[in-house]
């Protein structure tokens, strides 16, 4: 024979369900907030990257003659891009992946002198971050020797 004991202890079923409804709730909340700040810290990261980029750059011109920037012969993918500015004093790695860029949206693209065709005084780098979806704020960078821009993809 059971016996039921009328002071047992716990929780009702509804109790249950309004526990599982706020952090229903709270998820709802969460879940986007931290999905835009993990995309916020994957643009930081390749803006970081896009500086060492123009340092090394910027390290180049100063060293070469007439203070000249590379010529698109010079960069024309990530991985010479990567070993050009080792020798100027970058830190790249070979793992585009690691910086937050998508080697294959990589471009670079030198500016001559309109008197010196052989001298490239500015430069255009462009690239797409990893994992930023395209409409967003940032998930394109551009870089200039005047400095760093946060475009959208789209």
């Amino acid at each position: 024979m059971m016996t039921i004991n009328k002071n047992q202890k716990g929780f009702t079923l509804i109790e249950l369900m309004i526990v599982v409804a706020i952090i229903g709730i709270l998820a709802a909340v969460a879940i986007p907030n931290f999905l835009e700040y993990r995309n916020k810290s994957k643009v930081a990261a390749a803006v970081a990257t896009g500086s060492e980029i123009r340092a090394s750059l910027a390290n180049y011109a100063a060293d070469s003659t007439g203070n000249s920037y590379p010529s698109d012969s010079q960069i024309s993918d990530y991985d010479t891009m990567v070993s050009f500015l080792q020798s100027s004093g970058g830190t790249l790695s070979a793992n585009s992946l690691d910086h937050g860029i998508l080697t294959d949206t990589l471009t670079y693209t030198p500016e001559a002198d309109p008197n010196d065709a052989t001298m490239f005084i500015d430069y255009v780098v462009e690239f797409k971050v990893a994992g930023v979806p395209e409409d967003r704020i940032g998930s394109k960078i551009v870089l200039t020797s005047e400095g760093i821009s946060r475009q959208s993809g789209a």
